[in-house]
């Protein structure tokens, strides 16, 4: 009888990957399969402006405005991934009194992050709010 030794990570991306795959492709089937009867008015009717007519920021375009957000999205990970590869592969070692210093530097950072992310909520609670204030007094 063959015995393999496969680690604990390897196992876990052996039971991961297949469950990611599938679904992957449940979320790429036609969505129209799943879709209710159209019903009148509505934000599920709503019918999206064509972005390249409107202009943002001293003449660009909104698509291109979307697409270079867009790749920023998917930029970002590729460089921490990278950033992070480098790091570990540099061998670098942490002398133990920088070590204090630096955790209270990312207790700061980490504290700032947190209320920019608490202004960041109300912003858009606020937004939501006023959305909905005004889709009922425009519907009667």
């Amino acid at each position: 009888m063959l015995t393999v030794c496969v680690s604990a990570r390897r196992r876990a991306t052996l039971i991961i990957m297949p469950l990611l795959l599938a679904a992957l492709i449940l979320m790429s089937l036609p969505v129209s399969a799943f879709a209710q009867p159209a019903a009148a008015g509505g934000e599920a009717n709503l019918v999206l402006p064509d972005l390249a007519q409107a202009t943002f920021l001293g003449g660009t375009n909104g698509r291109t405005l979307l697409m270079w957000g867009c790749w920023c999205a998917l930029w970002a990970p590729v460089r921490v991934c990278y950033v992070y590869a480098t790091a570990q592969s540099s061998g670098a070692q942490v002398d133990a009194g920088d070590l204090g210093a630096d955790l209270r530097d990312l207790q700061d950072v980490s504290h700032h992050a947190g209320q920019i992310l608490l202004l960041l909520w109300v912003f858009i609670a606020v937004i939501i709010a006023a959305y909905f204030w005004l889709a009922s007094a425009y519907a009667g």
